[in-house]
């Protein structure tokens, strides 16, 4: 899975591999500049201290392109969970990140934990 290994690559440090995983598409919008500086700035820093990846993700088709969105969070440190968001678009035929939202919690897509457990969102009602 593209998420998975772009969380392997961001939290082994490998800013050469996540670069290559992100869509052209945001590195020509962002900038070479821009993007090194989140990575090196905002993703690893986020990284670095994942143990693993909690036992919940929520997945959700993305609006106007071909792909999901993972709601998930990182077992961090000392086993706090930190949440973020990965999508993941096809682009020219391969599968590419096309955005990371890290320390980002979504209201309604994330899973919740508490006491008796993960709260997650219920999508079986899809009326307008």
């Amino acid at each position: 899975m593209v998420a998975e290994e772009f969380i392997a690559a961001a939290a082994a440090g490998d800013s050469v591999k996540v670069t290559q995983m992100l869509s052209t598409g945001i590195k020509e919008k962002t900038g070479a500049s821009g993007v090194q500086r989140y990575v090196a700035g905002q993703l690893l820093p986020f990284f670095a201290t994942f143990k693993e990846l909690a036992k919940t993700v929520t997945v959700t088709p993305t609006a106007g392109v071909t792909g999901f969105a993972f709601y998930m969070y990182g077992v961090m440190g000392m086993n706090e969970l930190r949440p973020f968001v990965i999508y993941v678009t096809e682009e020219d035929g391969r599968k590419m990140v096309a955005n990371i939202l890290v320390d980002r919690f979504v209201e309604g897509r994330h899973c919740t934990p508490g006491a008796g457990g993960w709260k997650c969102p219920d999508f079986s009602d899809t009326r307008p």
